[in-house]
């Protein structure tokens, strides 16, 4: 037996018991405790076989939570911001789902008219660290760790579907891809190939029947190279601190050395693959509209215009020019270390969806990020600092956004938001060879 097919053999073992859990919760009002005690074991032992499999297989995600509309979520902020600044390590339980000391993803649904209460969150987000990726053989040992991060911006009837199907599809057939035979981890081109085919194979499974899409914006990191895969409009950066040395008066800065640009209709190249494909892109005359590659929409039979170039899904627009394909750009990590010698620079990765890239600007996010990923690095902490934690920065950017929204539009909507961030490192062997090298 493979290492895989012992690991699936734990997960049905989880959810094996995950069904004993439910059946004694229900006879525990009969009042018996041994059905409580039993009951209470399960689920530790669910949550620990879970937590096995997913390690074992190529990665547990940390998911996001809800800012706002979540009430444990909003309670368990308060208090986290109250714990004193020295003890970093500190993440309150309801938290540890969705944050670490160096990763974080949040969201917070949108409105979009009518009952508060029946809004539909379609942005889905996740970071895996570790991504673990381990070859196709019989040699467990055999094996490369790196990053995953991203945001999928769901649209149309079938949108939070779509973007649900790919936030957890997406590791696994990536995974496959780069596990398989042939492929050299190492090689630039074996990895961008891979990250093409599992954005066009989603396209194909995504249940976007009769209507629905996602954006679908990735980094991987592997050894000291980042990648960046991007569909549609939400974006991914990679940006860098930098600090001068104890003795220097200086602040840190903060850069954005790689940006995903956004697949719009109007770009030139975009356009003409658009309409040569018997695709019609309408661009408005107001400079402040966004451009829409024009189709039916199969539910209303009106015509309708999506606000991108490239998506998963949307498969009535995509025989018309909208392609699954992404861009995927290369940032080599090794030539950002270790900086001057009177500096040390860190790392950090972004995906946000539109809804908070609209009205909060990238340099922005990343500067708040940064002051609270690396604050034990760039700030003087003491023991009445105002609480520096990667889950609160998140956590300040999507209700500023929130907020934003809330003022230009009055109320009347607001998109729902997504992020996802992720400390960089560089392998200790890479960061020697750069250091070297200068």
């Amino acid at each position: 037996m493979r290492a895989g097919e012992g690991i699936w053999h734990i997960l049905l073992l989880a959810f094996a018991i995950g069904t004993r859990v439910v059946d004694a919760r229900v006879d525990v009002k009969d009042g018996t405790d041994e059905i409580i005690d039993a009951g209470e074991e399960a689920v530790i032992l669910l949550e620990q076989t879970q937590e096995q499999a997913c390690k074992e297989l190529f990665g547990c995600p940390l998911l996001p939570l809800d800012v706002y509309y979540d009430e444990d979520t909003k309670a368990a902020f308060a208090s986290f911001k109250q714990v004193s600044a020295g003890e970093g390590a500190l993440i309150l339980d309801p938290l540890k789902s969705a944050g670490t000391d160096h990763a974080a993803t949040l969201t917070l649904i949108g409105y979009k008219g009518g009952d508060p209460n029946a809004q539909i969150n379609q942005d889905r987000s996740f970071v895996m660290d570790p991504f673990i990726i381990r070859s196709d053989s019989d040699d467990d040992s055999s094996f490369t760790t790196g990053k995953l991060l991203g945001v999928f911006d769901g649209h149309a009837d079938r949108g939070e579907l779509v973007s649900e199907f790919v936030k957890n599809e997406l590791p696994r057939l990536l995974h496959s891809k780069l596990s398989a035979a042939g492929v050299d981890l190492q090689t630039e081109e074996h990895v961008q190939q891979a990250l093409v085919e599992t954005f066009v194979e989603l396209d194909g499974l995504v249940p976007a029947d009769p209507s629905g899409g996602c954006t679908c914006s990735v980094i991987l990191q592997l050894n000291n190279k980042v990648y960046v895969a991007n569909a549609g409009d939400s974006v991914s950066f990679v940006a860098a601190t930098t600090t001068k040395s104890s003795s220097s008066s200086e602040p840190a800065t903060t850069e954005i050395i790689y940006q995903s640009r956004d697949d719009k209709p109007h770009l030139p190249e975009e356009r003409k693959r658009i309409e040569e494909m018997g695709g019609e892109v309408y661009v408005p005359e107001n400079p402040g509209g966004t451009s829409r590659a024009i189709y039916v929409d199969p539910i209303t039979g009106g015509r309708t215009g999506l606000a991108m170039s490239r998506s998963i899904g949307d498969w009535d627009v995509g025989k018309l020019g909208v392609i699954p394909n992404p861009i995927v750009d290369v940032v080599d990590l090794s030539n950002y270390y270790p900086g001057d010698d009177d500096e040390e620079r860190f790392l950090f990765a972004v995906s946000a969806t539109d809804g908070l890239m609209d009205y909060v600007e990238a340099p922005i996010i990343a500067q708040h990020v940064a002051t609270h990923l690396f604050h034990d690095t760039t700030t003087d902490i003491d023991d009445d600092a105002t609480r520096k934690h990667v889950l609160i920065a998140c956590e300040e950017l999507v209700l500023e956004a929130g907020g934003r929204w809330q003022k230009a539009r009055g109320g009347r909507y607001r998109d729902d938001i997504a992020i996802a961030v992720a400390k960089l490192t560089l392998p200790p062997s890479s960061s020697t060879s750069a250091k070297e090298e200068l």
